[in-house]
């Protein structure tokens, strides 16, 4: 950011225009296009603008007066869009017998937002109160921000972001809240987007979205502040002292480093240190992915070649992790917007073919229903049924993976029965009736209730041939199981004690991240640890293979059993030298299928290590990176051999001590240190790479040796 933003406030420059932005120079946003991800526009300042004040009406007999003309904006405010899209409310369904109910509601229309923004200040901001609510936050965003004033901690954009956040959690720390507000839209105040609009907006968006996932006001604390490290003047160490060393680190997890310090390695550079930083505390992933799906809602602001290159980084990077993750709300969004920049003409089709097959499909879902509604009043289930449709890209990709070719959706209709929460046991009893009334598809039912997929997510799956023989996918899960399915890691943070703890996630759940955190310190190139990243994260469909044991271990699928021995951890990669599959041996090269039970023999060797034949055939990059290690390592022990004999024909040569010699009385190790190495292995590799000299090493050796 250059120059004081406050300089740029048009009320101290005298007055503003009726919209709160500058009448004569400033051009009205173009219109709306293409969706964005991780925020790539630069804030800019506004001008200041000599326009004078607007007049305002008098109020009309027996109404307050109404708020200055700066309120009664018409600016179009990304940020007012958007919140009360930023979580999915649970789904919405009647009980068992009554017709199929509307597809859950998009992801944030909350009624705490709704109730929020009815109050009489905000809807005197706009002069009318029938208006929905992002109207009129967008009108108040408009004035008060867009005019470079700072909005009252009591009314204008906050109370929405507030009621939603206490609604989920009564004792929240509403005024710690308002103070991040506060400094957030002071220190942005004066800076627009690239749309145009006050930068404050997008914080502000970004803190709704993940105060509908349910998220503690410390995490939204950080959403608001999470541009200031990198865009004002306000310090880390400013942030830790006005809001403690929580948010410090939430904040510092997510701000982008320096690119003109690390050049093109910067970006990489960053996503790596968010996975660090998320590996201590989840919410800063959380909190990156609101802050991309932000960006990606605005994204059609960007040159086209930069909406490009960052629908594509989002589909690559941040979508698989939004579903690793299990945050599906988040996810859905994120790869329908990457859909409409990567496939505009694939979309567009895709969306036409969905309106044309919409019809169809809800009339199987209520058909469905009303059979099974019966059926589950006469087993006292009080399951609801709703469709549950898929979104496009979803549908897309469903046709793809069909054999379809583009030209039709091959999508069933699909509902979803959530069973109220208590036992397990009622999903089953479900899927008794629903495979005891219709004719179930061989091998298209999963059951992720017993085994649970990797990011969280349980449900049973099915797909039955329904009425007319048409085919129909029914996923049944509780109540509790679906808030999960919607909201993944973030509904287990929201009940956890500690927060963002990785244990919050449950168990060995997580265990992907382990393992990514893990073989990221290995990984040295920022373009590798990138590469590597999207083929972890991005790799396909996942599998479950089982050990001796009895344990499941996901894995992706095409993996072989080297990728298996690695993922068991220990030194059982290195000592693998064979492999049963399901009772039989196989080649360590075989690709292994969902289901496989799988032994893994391994050698007793002292020395035993990995095949360079392996790296061929492994699919998981915890496994490619192992092997590569170990051969790095065993080309330094190489090196290092050759630097100490060099070091023992040196000090032969001189006709003094012998190098072991020179070992045992230390004088070699204070030679080493004085050098600038910590140990002697470093002294030998530095030797052989004839960085250092042996005759020096000898001589400075002399020197210490002590006296004879």
């Amino acid at each position: 950011m250059t120059g004081d933003p406050r300089s740029a406030d048009p009320a101290q420059a005298g007055g503003s225009s009726p919209t709160g932005r500058c009448a004569c120079t400033d051009p009205d946003p173009p219109p709306r296009s293409a969706p964005d991800l991780t925020r790539t526009d630069r804030p800019t300042t506004t001008a200041p603008c000599a326009a004078p004040p607007a007049k305002r009406a008098p109020a009309p007999p027996g109404r307050p007066p109404a708020a200055p003309a700066a309120t009664r904006s018409t600016v179009s405010t990304p940020a007012a869009d958007h919140l009360g899209s930023a979580g999915a409310a649970p789904v919405s369904a009647p009980a068992a017998g009554s017709a199929v109910a509307p597809a859950a509601a998009p992801v944030g229309g909350s009624a705490a937002g709704r109730t929020a923004g009815d109050t009489a200040g905000v809807a005197e901001a706009v002069g009318d109160e029938h208006l929905p609510l992002h109207r009129r936050v967008r009108g108040v965003l408009g004035g008060w921000v867009g005019a470079g004033r700072r909005l009252p901690a009591t009314g204008g954009a906050l109370p929405p972001l507030v009621s939603v956040h206490v609604q989920q959690h009564p004792d929240a720390d509403v005024p710690t809240l308002e103070r991040a507000y506060a400094v957030a839209e002071e220190q942005h105040r004066g800076q627009r987007r690239k749309s145009g609009e006050p930068f404050i907006t997008h914080p502000l968006a970004v803190a709704m979205i993940l105060a509908n996932l349910g998220l503690d006001t410390t995490t939204l604390s950080a959403a608001l502040l999470h541009d200031t490290i990198e865009d004002t003047g306000y310090t880390l160490a400013r942030t830790q002292q006005d809001f403690g060393l929580e948010v410090a680190h939430l904040v510092d997890g997510v701000t982008k480093l320096d690119k003109v310090r690390f050049g093109a390695d910067a970006e990489a550079e960053t996503l790596r240190k968010m996975i660090v930083a998320g590996g201590r505390d989840l919410r800063v992933l959380v909190i990156k992915l609101a802050d991309r799906l932000h960006n990606m809602r605005t994204l059609r602001y960007q040159p086209v070649h930069k909406q490009q290159r960052i629908a594509r980084a989002t589909q690559e990077v941040l979508v698989p992790l939004a579903d690793r993750l299990g945050i599906h709300v988040l996810k859905r969004e994120l790869e329908g917007l990457c859909f409409a920049v990567l496939q505009p003409a694939e979309a567009d089709a895709t969306a036409r073919l969905d309106r044309e097959r919409r019809p169809h499909r809800a009339r199987i879902a209520a058909a469905v229903a009303a059979e099974l509604a019966p059926e589950l009043r006469a087993a006292r289930i009080g399951a609801r049924v709703t469709e549950r449709p898929r979104h496009l890209y979803s549908a897309y990709r469903t046709s793809r993976e069909r054999g379809g070719s583009g030209a039709e959706l091959l999508d069933a209709a699909r509902i979803l029965v959530l069973v109220p929460d208590g036992i397990p046991a009622d999903c089953y009893a479900v899927l008794g009736l629903v495979h005891g009334r219709w004719r179930p598809v061989p091998g298209r039912f999963k059951d992720h209730i017993a085994v649970p997929k990797f990011n969280l997510y349980q449900s049973l799956h099915t797909t039955v041939l329904g009425p007319g023989d048409e085919p129909v996918d029914v996923l049944i899960r509780t109540e509790s199981m679906h808030r999960v399915a919607e909201h993944g890691v973030a509904a287990h943070l929201q009940a956890a004690e500690r927060p963002g703890a990785l244990g919050a996630a449950g168990g060995r759940d997580m265990e992907w991240l382990r393992r990514l955190l893990a073989w990221q310190r290995e990984v040295a190139d920022a373009a590798e640890f990138i590469r590597t990243l999207r083929d972890d994260l991005g790799g396909g469909p996942e599998m479950l293979v089982f050990t001796g044991g009895g344990d499941a271990v996901p894995l992706p699928a095409g993996s072989t059993p080297v990728d298996l021995a690695y993922a068991l951890g220990g030194s059982v990669g290195h000592r693998t030298i064979g492999a049963r599959v399901n009772g039989g041996l196989v080649r360590l090269s075989s690709p292994l299928a969902d289901g496989d039970l799988v032994e893994i023999l391994t050698s007793e060797s002292e020395n035993p290590g990995p095949s360079r034949d392996w790296l061929a055939s492994v699919r998981t990059p915890n496994a490619a990176v192992r092997i590569q290690q170990w051969f790095a390592e065993q080309s330094r022990d190489v090196v290092i051999e050759r630097g100490r004999h060099a070091l023992e024909v040196a000090f032969a040569a001189a006709g003094g001590v012998s190098l072991d010699s020179a070992v045992e009385d230390g004088s070699l190790l204070v030679t080493t240190l004085e050098l600038g190495h910590r140990h002697l292995e470093e002294l030998y590799a530095a030797v052989a790479d004839r960085r250092v000299d042996a005759g020096h090493v000898v001589a400075r050796s002399a020197d210490h040796a002590p006296p004879v």
